[in-house]
């Protein structure tokens, strides 16, 4: 199981997560001229099945899917997203040991519980880890970083959390 992001650039480019780095200045100018925010979460399983691509502003995209829903679905309960740059909405629904992933026309696919929710709050650090390589601290978006990570230990079961996953806490 893998749960990646990818950053889409006003001209049409994706830039993976593993970039990152390369992009950083590019990325960075971007944001500040506010002419990027979208971005792509991709969950591709172990079985072959076509990954999975959700597209919506990424900082938002993330901090639902990879953060929010985590302790929502170890608890076995459904979690809804909507999207914020069109109508619909991003369903994850605990189905015994799996987790269905429907949208509004219906399942999109199917992933084991044990494996998609470390592979989510995963991505999640990542992300963190992104945008401060591209932001300065004290910018709103390293403030962003900061309360996404608390949010994520608290997910994984660090400060006032309960383990959900049993991934460890995220650390600085």
């Amino acid at each position: 199981m893998k749960v990646s992001f990818a950053w889409l650039t006003p001209d049409g480019r994706v830039i993976a997560e593993g970039e990152t780095a390369a992009h950083a200045a590019e990325l960075r100018r971007l944001q500040d001229e506010e002419q990027w925010e979208t971005g792509r979460l991709l969950l591709e399983g172990d079985g072959g099945d076509p990954a999975l691509r959700f597209t919506d502003p990424l900082g938002r995209l993330i901090a639902r899917v990879c953060v929010t829903a985590v302790p929502a679905l170890a608890a076995g309960r459904e979690f809804e997203a909507d999207y914020f740059s069109r109508d619909g909405v991003l369903r994850l629904t605990p189905e015994g040991d799996d987790v269905v992933v429907s949208g509004d026309a219906g399942p999109l696919g199917r992933f084991r519980r044990a494996e998609l929710l470390p592979a989510l709050a995963d991505c999640a650090a990542r992300f963190v880890s992104a945008l401060r390589l591209i932001h300065e601290a004290g910018s709103s978006s390293a403030q962003f970083a900061d309360d996404l990570e608390a949010e994520l230990n608290e997910a994984r079961g660090g400060p006032g959390g309960q383990p959900t996953a049993g991934a460890p806490p995220v650390t600085p």
